[in-house]
């Protein structure tokens, strides 16, 4: 591995790990529920390709376009070292793209796809809340979801994307 796809292995893992610390709020791989809650099952799925496929594939994507030799020590120059930082760093960025986006479909239309609207109308096995101060399955009350604010998380997620992309086109 080159320079720079180390520096973007390492700031994607960093990134991905402050997207993952959201997670349990929104129980987005419900998986224990998905074969008694059509709402769990729609948002593992969802979850499953945004959270997990696209974001490998852009991974994948991004050290194929990052690939090249090692610079020499004697060839490093501040240039040389602010260009891998930006070719490294910002595609990393990317990583918020993704959750931003799923986010976004979420919102759309959470109480029919994706969340019941309050906890009275679980099952009565799934109220309550985890040892953590989780809802055991969430709520579109509990989590205040607002569904007019799902262009806004499309739109800033693709733009998240589309950035993380730019620079690998500047040599």
């Amino acid at each position: 591995m080159n320079e720079t796809q180390t520096i973007f292995t390492v700031f994607y893992a960093i990134f991905w790990g402050l997207v993952a610390n959201v997670q349990p709020r929104w129980k987005a791989f419900q998986w224990p529920l998905i074969f008694d809650l059509k709402q769990a099952r729609y948002r593992v799925a969802l979850s499953f390709m945004l959270l997990n496929i696209c974001p490998v594939v852009f991974f994948g994507l991004i050290i194929w376009f990052l690939s090249g030799p090692k610079l020499v020590d004697s060839s490093w120059t501040g240039k040389i070292a602010f260009r891998f930082v930006c070719r490294g760093v910002i595609p990393a960025f990317a990583a918020f793209g993704f959750y931003r986006v799923w986010l976004g479909i979420i919102e759309i239309n959470p109480k029919n796809c994706f969340y019941n609207q309050r906890q009275s109308e679980l099952p009565e096995k799934y109220r309550g809340v985890t040892g953590e101060g989780h809802e055991i399955e969430p709520t579109v009350e509990g989590l205040g979801i607002k569904q007019n604010t799902h262009w806004k998380n499309i739109l800033f997620g693709i733009i998240y994307i589309i950035l993380g992309l730019l620079p690998l086109y500047y040599q």
